[in-house]
């Protein structure tokens, strides 16, 4: 076993990058810049994953940062993406509510490009790609369901993931004192479901996917009660359906991810 897996500083090093990006966050959120506080803060993120993957210099595999088994993970990712865009749409169709956001139909470019670039592909590069990656690396993966193998890195990333869009409402540069009870839950939950098909398919190709459809219905439409309660059923099934691929489906990523060519 590595040195570094008996090494408490890895655990410091990564929860002071976490640390340090949220207070980064909110304070480029205070200088009221509008919508580019957004890309400027994803794009920190984006810098802090790949500079912490730099300082530990694996290879990318190691990331999630690989092509191999990529139709493996592409069948993963659209296999749940399907129901985390159908299923809330569907709910608030049915009664009625389907609201189209028209501020995303006026800049649809920019908003596609936020989206998958900085938010979809930006937050999982940080949190399935670097921490939960160097995590795994420090508490080993022991568990198993199927064919995925999971550690305790699983729910400490999910838990990272969740705390910073529970703080999404906070800033204490502006004096916002909210936190997000409901989001840290959503959140964190759905973190770790794109965090098992992280595990399942050695790469972030499925998460990222999973990720974007997931933003499809919070972006694009207003936000009721219906279609809220419908994308936490589609988590369900997206949850449903990459514990089926785990199941009957094996990935070499999945079993040795050291072992996977970029």
């Amino acid at each position: 076993m590595p040195s570094s897996i008996r090494s408490p500083w890895p655990h410091g090093m990564l929860l002071t990058l976490f640390l340090l990006l949220l207070v980064a966050v909110a304070w480029v959120e205070s200088l009221q810049i509008g919508a580019w506080a957004k890309y400027v803060s994803h794009a920190m993120m984006i810098v802090a994953a790949l500079g912490g993957m730099l300082i530990w210099r694996r290879a990318p595999a190691n990331y999630g940062l690989t092509t191999h088994e990529l139709g493996f993970a592409t069948a993963v990712g659209f296999s749940g993406a399907v129901p985390l865009i159908a299923v809330p749409l569907l709910a608030e169709a049915q009664f009625g509510e389907l609201t189209l956001n028209q501020r995303v139909v006026e800049h649809w470019a920019s908003a596609v490009l936020y989206q998958v670039v900085f938010v979809a592909a930006g937050e999982e590069l940080l949190f399935r790609g670097l921490f939960q990656s160097e995590l795994n690396e420090i508490w080993g993966r022991r568990y198993r369901i199927g064919q995925i193998s999971f550690g305790p890195a699983l729910i400490a990333a999910s838990l990272l993931f969740g705390t910073a869009h529970w703080l999404d409402a906070f800033n204490q540069f502006l004096g916002q004192l909210s936190l997000n009870w409901p989001m840290l839950l959503f959140t964190s939950i759905s973190g770790l479901i794109l965090g098992l098909a992280r595990e399942l398919t050695g790469s972030l190709v499925a998460p990222v996917i999973l990720h974007i459809a997931a933003n499809v219905y919070f972006t694009n439409f207003a936000n009721f009660t219906a279609g809220r309660i419908g994308a936490g059923i589609g988590w369900g099934v997206c949850a449903v359906v990459s514990f089926w691929w785990g199941s009957y489906w094996s990935s070499s990523d999945a079993d040795s991810p050291d072992s996977a060519e970029s």
